[in-house]
């Protein structure tokens, strides 16, 4: 069995995924306008899971555009492109917002869904988490 088909390997890097990446979206400085622009769509970043994020490119007018996929509160996993202001350097709207199909096998995807779902797990994520998030930057 390789490194890349071991499920210890899989669940120890998914979880170290997790933790920085969802640890950026709720916790960094750089991350405040995404987490206003989801709170004026009704969502709660403290309370997601991204999975990842990379710069998509430039919108016709100029906009810088992020993918993000992410799982929601409620375990459904979204793919989702945020636009970018040029001249406030501020995320400022949705102009993707795709659900992944809630029957997905994508062992990501389930390991989200399960963490979310659960409040006892949910509750242990948010704290290392956070956890994670200062430890990381505290040097």
């Amino acid at each position: 069995m390789t490194a890349t088909n071991n499920p210890l390997v899989f669940k120890y890097n998914t979880i170290n995924n997790f933790l920085d990446q969802t640890g950026a979206l709720r916790f960094s400085p750089h991350w405040e306008s995404v987490r206003q622009l989801f709170t004026t769509h009704g969502l709660d970043a403290q309370n997601m899971i991204l999975f990842s994020c990379d710069c998509a490119g430039r919108s016709d007018d100029g906009e810088t555009t992020m993918s993000v996929r992410l799982a929601l509160p409620d375990g459904t996993v979204v793919d989702a492109d945020l636009c970018k202001g040029q001249a406030s350097d501020r995320y400022h709207s949705i102009v993707k917002w795709e659900l992944s199909p809630s029957e997905s096998h994508d062992e990501e995807d389930l390991f989200a869904r399960r963490i979310l779902t659960n409040s006892d797990l949910a509750a242990l994520f948010a704290n290392a988490v956070e956890s994670y998030y200062y430890l990381h930057n505290a040097f």
